[in-house]
């Protein structure tokens, strides 16, 4: 059985250094820094993976991947199936796992923390290698202060495994209902705001690349079936990247996307996010969000949210004209579609469209224009969700910051 434990960012780079362009289920570890800060960063992964003998570096700087690795991460990007499980104990956090399939070969992926351990193995190996540990993670029956995404039966694990199809469906129908109840009964009863899901930062809608098209219409139709355990709420995307095919082509495929997973029975607020404009981001200003809206048959299922960092980056001036701003948004799209807010400072200027975000009042758009933006009249009454670099004591302080600064 192969094994090999990496930092996840040197695992990302493994990836990128054989052509793969994301791992499914492994968020960007690089999404928040600049292209100095990314190769810096990537020189010190390759140095890590030398060291560890998962790369030999050639005198011209090529790397030659180990061949076992190789394969691992061959499975990893080009996967046929791939499940998640994320565990809580006790209210701490487990090592999250990601299985993948292609044909007869699987991998998993144990996520612990900055680190993460990979293994592979045939068929005949899968239920020593992947059922056992995801077991562990679904004690649920036997451990009432053991939660999970999903509550599994080992003979139902071995479906879903061995048949992508009827298994992802029978995986969606399995444990929910229960929990979802309780969940409904317990936002209810606490008067919660909607929940905003957040599809996967990996997946590309307007791809170049077919099979990378096929992941993001698995994902997202994978995600809305879940959302419909608790109607009512919304799901954010990022409408992806054209990858040098022009923003026309892209706005055309994430409409056919769209138009292919939307149905008129759901009960889920689908919305676009507003980008910075970084790369070959679609999205990245307000006229092409409306494209992308035009293009979409059951239009009343679809909103927008307007992320203040990322429209802050991508030129519009929140700062000194927050009123024209958001007359533009309402000429061009329309304030109705406005359905939340990512509230989030910037690192950058105006006009930069790099997207890193700040802490709430560290940052260039600053505190006294975040004040405006949650009290404005078009604004104050919709749902805010931050989206700051910070760890729970720090999200403490801004709401507790921001909840001063609104006026009731």
């Amino acid at each position: 059985m192969e094994r090999s434990r990496l930092s996840i960012r040197a695992l990302v780079v493994l990836a990128s250094e054989l052509g793969a362009e994301h791992l499914f289920g492994v968020r960007d570890p690089f999404m928040m820094m600049d292209h100095e800060e990314i190769r810096a960063a990537y020189e010190v992964c390759l140095e890590e993976l030398e060291q560890s003998g998962a790369i030999t570096r050639q005198f011209e700087g090529a790397a030659i991947v180990r061949g076992d690795l190789r394969r691992l991460i061959e499975i990893c990007a080009e996967c046929d199936l791939y499940l998640t499980v994320d565990a809580v104990n006790c209210g701490q956090a487990e090592p999250s796992v990601v299985l993948y399939r292609q044909g007869s070969c699987w991998a998993q992926l144990t996520k612990d923390g900055e680190l993460a351990s990979l293994t592979g193995a045939a068929d005949g190996e899968i239920e020593e290698l992947a059922l056992a540990r995801l077991m562990e993670c679904c004690k649920a029956q036997e451990a009432p202060e053991a939660q999970t995404h999903w509550s599994l039966t080992n003979e139902l694990l071995q479906r879903c495994l061995k048949d992508a199809d009827a298994g992802r469906a029978e995986l969606l129908a399995a444990g929910m209902p229960e929990d979802a109840a309780a969940l409904n009964a317990l936002m209810q009863e606490h008067n919660f705001a909607p929940i905003l899901a957040h599809a996967p930062y990996t997946m590309n809608p307007c791809a170049a690349d077919e099979k990378l098209l096929e992941f993001a219409q698995m994902v997202m139709e994978g995600d809305l079936a879940m959302l419909e355990y608790v109607p009512g709420n919304m799901y954010n995307f990022h409408p992806g990247s054209h990858v040098k095919q022009g923003a026309e082509v892209g706005i055309e495929k994430i409409a056919t996307l769209l138009n292919s997973v939307l149905h008129k029975d759901l009960h889920t607020t689908v919305l676009l996010e507003t980008m910075a404009g970084k790369g070959t981001e679609v999205g990245r200003s307000f006229e092409e969000l409306a494209a992308i809206l035009s293009k979409v048959q059951l239009n009343e299922k679809m909103g927008v949210c307007l992320d203040t960092c990322h429209i802050f980056d991508g030129g519009y001036d929140i700062v000194n004209d927050l009123d024209g701003v958001l007359a533009q948004f309402d000429k061009i799209i329309g304030l109705e579609r406005l359905k939340a807010v990512h509230l989030n400072d910037s690192l950058n200027i105006c006009g930069s469209h790099k997207d890193r975000h700040a802490c709430i009042g560290a940052g260039n758009i600053g505190l006294e224009a975040l004040t405006a933006v949650i009290n404005h009249p078009a604004l104050r009454t919709l749902p805010f969700y931050l989206e700051t670099p910070n760890e729970l004591p720090g999200y403490a302080a801004e709401i507790k910051l921001l909840r001063e600064r609104f006026a009731e």
